[in-house]
Formats: C-alpha cells, structure tokens, sequence
C-alpha cells in the first residue's frame, strides 16, 4: 500500500512503523475515538490479546513486563491477517519482508547509496571505454580491409544535379 510506505518513510524516519498502531490510527474515528470498522476491531483487538500474552510470558525481574519489539509486533499483525487475493486486509498489497527487493527498501544510509552509485558509474564509464576501443577496433580492420579489397566497397552515392544547384 503506497500510503503505508509514505507513513513508513516520512513518519517514522524510514522504519517500518507499528502496523498494530497503523490499523487503530486508519479505521478510528476522528470523532469518537473508536474502531468503528467491525473486522478491524476484531483484529485490533485480538492481536492486542496476543500483544499482552506474550510480553506477560516472560516478566523481568522487578515485575514489570518487556515489551515486545516493532518488528515482533509486525509479525504477529502478517500472522494474523492473511494474504487474500495478493492483498492483506488494511494494508492492500503491501509485500512481506522476504517479497522486499532492496532497492524499494527505504534507508537512511544515504553514503551506502552514494558509494553504489559512484561504483556503477565506473563500471559504466569503463564498459562504454572497452566498446568505444572495439568500434574504433573494428573501423580500423573495416578500412584496411577495404583498402586491401577495393572491388568490396560499397559504391558511393552520385549527388543528384538538381540538388547541387540550389
């Protein structure tokens, strides 16, 4: 979904963002507060109940729970919500993380970017010298041929009287 990646991107500093949270803040209303979308509901709730599950499993040692992490969070949201049709339910097509390719992967590594691009630039640059040296190459052994073999060249084009008189 381009909106989620748009929020991903700009909201969150180029890290996936809590889909949990995604879900509340898109199918809440702006009036009272709450969930008003039935299925959406169901499944905020729900995942919340897992949400409290599991950071209860394992308390630390003053009591207090650890909270589960963005990304655990986000899994359990793609577990939860299947994949029907190619789209996932309030995230449309949005693509899992092992259907990501790099490139559409937003980062904030903009010197890793930068260095990549420097590194495909000299390979172009280099690629387009060799075939620059194989035309000229080619042109070379083309003439001597010629040269050699007079009878091949193609016969030149006469210029049309006409066309010369203007």
């Amino acid at each position: 979904m381009f909106f989620f990646h748009v929020y991903k991107t700009v909201e969150n500093g180029g890290v996936e963002p809590n889909m949990l949270a995604f879900i509340e803040d898109v199918y809440k209303s702006k009036k009272t507060g709450k969930i008003v979308y039935k299925k959406a509901k169901q499944i905020v709730e729900t995942l919340k109940e897992q949400v409290n599950d599991l950071q209860s499993k394992e308390p630390l040692e003053d009591g207090l729970v650890q909270p589960l992490s963005c990304p655990e969070i986000n899994d359990l949201v793609r577990k939860a919500i299947p994949k029907k049709k190619g789209n996932r339910f309030g995230f449309g097509s949005l693509p899992d993380h092992e259907e990501l390719d790099a490139p559409f992967l937003p980062s904030l590594d903009h010197e890793k970017k930068l260095e990549e691009a420097y590194n495909k630039i000299s390979e172009l640059v280099k690629e387009k010298e060799e075939d620059t040296k194989t035309i000229q190459y080619l042109k070379d052994v083309t003439e001597k041929l010629l040269n050699k073999f007079p009878d091949c060249r193609p016969a030149e084009e006469e210029e049309d009287d006409d066309e010369t008189q203007n």
